[in-house]
């Protein structure tokens, strides 16, 4: 980037300036005044702003809080270099962007800044650093002041030579690292060469390792063929023992048809004789059924008699209690009766009353005649009573059999019951006789089986069980 010049410099609070604004025009400046009136101080305020240099806050001027200098670049760039009692930053400006703050940069100057104004330090080593740009009070011409090493590493700087003494001090230092790596190759052969003499003698000793490998695999493979042999031996004398199993099996199973129908008449008869089983257990059942039947008959035997004694008295009961009812009407009877006899004896003083009163008098005989009626529908009511008074003695004797009508009734309910049981039992005896008839059928066709199934055994004369010959068994035991 082209180097830009600076237009305007503005010092506030730097030294002896409290605000001084300085133009600076195009060529050549020079800045007159008399001693101690601030000409260094614009110097130093231009470097410190510049450069970052001097450092400190020496020259802030006395009881300011702030010290602050402004450059203006010709190429719009506005530079502030500003310090106070908690900032420390630089800001550049320019116009149509916004201002960038700078903090936190140290001792050095920040990279925006050389960007602003290009004014960057010559470096002459890493200890030493050039500024071209601007220069100190009483500094002398072309750093005259500086040592003679120190102009001479300047001049190689800025023509270039620094580059030629860079390039032969590294060639330099390349050639003498390649002589020293030569050297360490050359001892490490010959170290190498001093090993390898041992082991001269080696090819010889690797032919003879080689047919030593050689006869090994040899041997391994006949070791192998020997396992493989053994193992054929033996699966040999496996398969002679099987064979010989078979063999034996064979002669076994050889009459393995006849024991195939032996085994399913076998099957057939142990099927019959589960099934008599079953119906040898549902005889004995039917036949303890039977028996309690018989026991509950024979206590029954008398229910006919028992029945007809419960209706007579059921009869007799009914009577006692149409007499109950005869024998209160009797009593309302007699108690009318003794009433008009006491009518009576109470009007006997009437038939001494004259023709007047015999109107009265036969009115009331006729009255006592209808008495007289009522007392013989009484006498006879009477005698219904005396009547249904020995009907009600029988039917005392009847209340007092009434418990045994109870029992009667539920003897008869319990008959009932035993002629349900009597159906049953006729039924059973019924099924008895046709499984007694079935068992016995079962017998016969099981003796018949049995008959047929010992000509068959001794005919072949196997044991079933074994299969061995019977004779050849009983000789065993």
């Amino acid at each position: 980037m082209k180097l830009s010049k600076m237009v305007s410099v503005r010092l506030e609070n730097f030294q002896s300036h409290l605000d001084t604004m300085v133009s600076l025009s195009k060529g050549l400046n020079v800045v007159v005044g008399q001693s101690d009136s601030g000409k260094t101080a614009v110097l130093r305020g231009v470097r410190w702003a510049l450069f970052n240099q001097p450092r400190g806050t020496d020259f802030l001027k006395v009881g300011a809080d702030f010290v602050r200098v402004t450059i203006e670049f010709e190429n719009g760039h506005t530079l502030v270099r500003e310090r106070t009692s908690s900032k420390n930053r630089y800001i550049i400006k320019k116009k149509g962007q916004d201002d960038l703050v700078l903090e936190g940069f140290g001792s050095s100057v920040p990279e925006e800044v050389l960007n602003a104004h290009q004014m960057r330090p010559f470096r002459i080593d890493a200890d030493h650093e050039w500024q071209l740009q601007i220069a100190q009070q009483l500094e002398g011409p072309f750093l005259l002041e500086q040592t003679g090493s120190i102009r001479a590493k300047t001049i190689g700087r800025m023509s270039g030579a620094h580059y030629l003494d860079m390039a032969i001090r590294d060639t330099s230092k390349d050639v003498s690292q390649l002589t020293q790596r030569v050297k360490w190759k050359e001892q490490e052969l010959e170290a190498a060469a001093k090993e390898l003499e041992p082991f001269k003698p080696l090819d010889q000793a690797k032919q003879q390792l080689d047919e030593g490998f050689r006869l090994l695999e040899r041997v391994k493979e006949h070791a192998q063929k020997v396992q493989v042999l053994k193992r054929l031996s033996e699966q040999f004398k496996q398969l002679n023992g099987q064979k010989s199993q078979l063999d034996q099996t064979i002669r076994k199973v050889k009459d393995l048809n006849t024991w195939e129908l032996l085994f399913l008449k076998l099957q057939q008869l142990t099927a019959k004789r589960y099934q008599l089983s079953s119906v040898q257990s549902e005889w004995q059942r039917i036949s303890k059924d039977l028996s309690t039947c018989q026991t509950w008959l024979t206590k029954t035997e008398s229910i006919d008699e028992v029945d007809q004694l419960a209706k007579a008295l059921a009869n007799k009961v009914t009577q006692t209690l149409h007499l109950q009812r005869l024998k209160k009407n009797k009593e309302n009877v007699t108690e009318n009766i003794a009433a008009l006899k006491g009518h009576l004896e109470r009007t006997h003083f009437l038939q001494s009353f004259n023709e007047e009163h015999v109107t009265d008098l036969r009115k009331k005989v006729m009255k006592t005649q209808q008495l007289r009626e009522r007392l013989e529908w009484l006498q006879k009511t009477t005698d219904e009573e005396n009547e249904l008074l020995k009907r009600k003695q029988l039917a005392h004797t009847v209340l007092q059999a009434y418990p045994l009508a109870e029992s009667v009734s539920q003897t008869f309910e319990r008959t009932q019951v035993l002629s349900r049981y009597q159906e049953k039992i006729t039924l059973l005896k019924k099924r008895l006789e046709e499984g007694a008839a079935f068992v016995a059928h079962s017998k016969q066709q099981e003796q018949e089986q049995v008959a047929r199934y010992t000509e068959a055994l001794s005919a072949l004369n196997l044991c079933p069980t074994c299969g061995q010959p019977i004779k050849q068994k009983e000789e065993s035991k």
